[in-house]
């Protein structure tokens, strides 16, 4: 069996592993949340909207 190396410290890499260090993705509201009241109005569990 062949191994194949690539090295991983090039620009190209650096940057891409930066980009992806804490997460890509974000949930955030779409209304504002001041405290648990608002969220229990906003949030529905189970429910596509």
């Amino acid at each position: 069996m062949s191994s194949t190396h690539v090295t991983l410290d090039t620009p190209f890499w650096r940057e891409t592993f930066a980009l992806h260090r804490g997460g890509k993705l974000e949930v955030a509201s779409r209304v504002p949340l001041e405290d648990r009241a608002d969220l229990a109005k906003a949030y529905t569990p189970g429910v596509a909207g």
